[in-house]
C-alpha cells in the first residue's frame, strides 16, 4: 500500500494510523507532491484512490494521467474523491462511474477499457 502525502502533519497522521493497524510494514508513505508522483515510473495498483484538494485545478486530469502511467492494473479501478459540480465523461481509454455522493462530496470510480 502506497500513501502520497504533502503535508506534514497528514503524513504523520497517516503513519500513526497504519502503525496502530500493524501495518507499517506493509505501507510506503511518500511525502511529496502527488504530480510528481505521477510523473515518475510506478508499478501498476489494484485501486488508486485519489482524493485532491477541492480547489485543485488539475482534478479533471487525473484520470487521463494515471491510465496513461498505466498505474491502474487490468481490472483495477481509479477512484477520484470530488465535488459535487465536477464530472467525467467516459473516453476511449476509460470508462467514468459509476458515481457515489456522500453530501458535498462525490466518488467517481473509473475502469480502463479493455
Amino acid at each position: 500500500m502506497t500513501f502520497v502525502e504533502s503535508g506534514d502533519e497528514a503524513a504523520e497522521f497517516i503513519e500513526k494510523n497504519v502503525a496502530m493497524l500493524g501495518c507499517l510494514d506493509a505501507t510506503e508513505i511518500l511525502q511529496m507532491d502527488a504530480m510528481g508522483f505521477l510523473r515518475g515510473k510506478r508499478p501498476a495498483y489494484d485501486v488508486v484512490f485519489a482524493d485532491p484538494p477541492y480547489r485543485f485545478e488539475r482534478t479533471e486530469e487525473l484520470p487521463g494521467i494515471i491510465f496513461g502511467q498505466k498505474m491502474v492494473k487490468p481490472g483495477g479501478y481509479l477512484l477520484i474523491e470530488h465535488t459535487t459540480d465536477l464530472r467525467f465523461e467516459s473516453t476511449p481509454a476509460y470508462t467514468a462511474g459509476p458515481e457515489k455522493r456522500f453530501g458535498r462530496t462525490v466518488v467517481t470510480f473509473f475502469q480502463e477499457k479493455p
